[in-house]
């Protein structure tokens, strides 16, 4: 089928999930916000701002780094982070860097795992900054390497107001309530990343459940949880390579259908069971771009030509 008759079809019969504007406007609860298309129309931000002008509320140093968005509940700010820590690992440790690191690995510029990795989740004080609570959920050596530009903390956490999840790929799923107590953890294996891109992808929230979609190199598949104990309601396994994007529920004439894109396919996935409901090619590679709802219409892209 046509990508561009299918959007049109989709123009006609899709709504997104709602989402109430006292929510909206006080809280930016997961990727790319309420709507989850970068925008908040209520909102003022500061147009202009740098470390000497009356603009800069606060300034924390947070412990290692990465890409990770952070996100907003309320008074708080929770955001992910990963630093290496402990000893240089020897050549005897079983590590990712005894892949073959060929010239054209080199070149698309492959980094090595020097270090353990901690992965860390905070929730710091959206008034004053300060640090309220900090957590190491995982410390390990990871599996793969990834690109010298990338980190090894991509994906943002979402929260539902209860649950606060972060994913940090290869080193699991964890789920804390919001003074940081540890409710579940889920290991889906080790990723294996197209090129050592290095994983970034993030979970979505509707109702009770956690959708995931792990795209790899390996056998990929979307799967659904219950946020209050992380147990699989259901996993639908697809033919598909390794992307970034993150998941997005809409409304289908009064259903929920879960949207995918991929390399392969752009799909629509049924809420409550996984089943696959339509799907159609037209995208082409890195797919890293998270669909997007407007105006009764669903916008797909990919990272690389469209």
């Amino acid at each position: 089928m046509n990508l561009f008759k299918l959007l049109m079809g989709l123009f006609l019969w899709v709504g997104l999930i709602t989402i109430s504007k006292a929510d909206a406007s006080k809280s930016w609860f997961q990727w790319r916000g309420p709507f989850m298309n970068g925008s908040l129309p209520q909102a003022a931000p500061p147009i202009k701002w740098s470390e000497t002008s009356d603009n800069l509320k606060w300034k924390t140093r947070l412990p290692g780094g990465g890409h990770s968005s952070p996100i907003i509940y309320d008074d708080r700010i929770f955001v992910l982070s990963a630093k290496e820590v402990g000893e240089i690992l020897s050549d005897d440790v079983d590590k990712p860097n005894k892949k073959d690191l060929n010239l054209l690995r080199r070149l698309v510029g492959s980094k090595l795992v020097t270090r353990k990795i901690q992965y860390i989740v905070m929730a710091l004080s959206r008034t004053t900054g300060k640090i309220i609570w900090q957590q190491v959920a995982n410390e390990k050596i990871p599996p793969e390497l990834i690109h010298k530009t990338a980190s090894w903390c991509s994906a943002s956490p979402i929260t539902n107001g209860k649950y606060l999840l972060a994913l940090f790929g290869s080193a699991g799923l964890y789920c804390y309530d919001l003074e940081g107590n540890l409710q579940w953890e889920k290991d889906f294996g080790d990723m294996d990343i197209f090129w050592d891109f290095g994983e970034g992808t993030t979970p979505s929230l509707h109702r009770d459940s956690v959708i995931l979609n792990w795209d790899h190199q390996g056998q990929s598949f979307l799967t659904s949880l219950d946020i209050s104990t992380g147990k699989e309601n259901w996993r639908t396994e697809k033919d598909e390579v390794t992307s970034w994007s993150t998941p997005i529920v809409v409304t289908v004439n009064g259903d929920p259908q879960i949207v995918t894109s991929g390399e392969k396919r752009t799909r629509g996935f049924d809420f409550e069971t996984g089943r696959l409901i339509w799907e159609v090619s037209g995208l082409t590679s890195n797919i890293i771009p998270t669909p997007i709802y407007y105006d009764n219409a669903i916008i797909v892209a990919s990272g690389y030509r469209g």
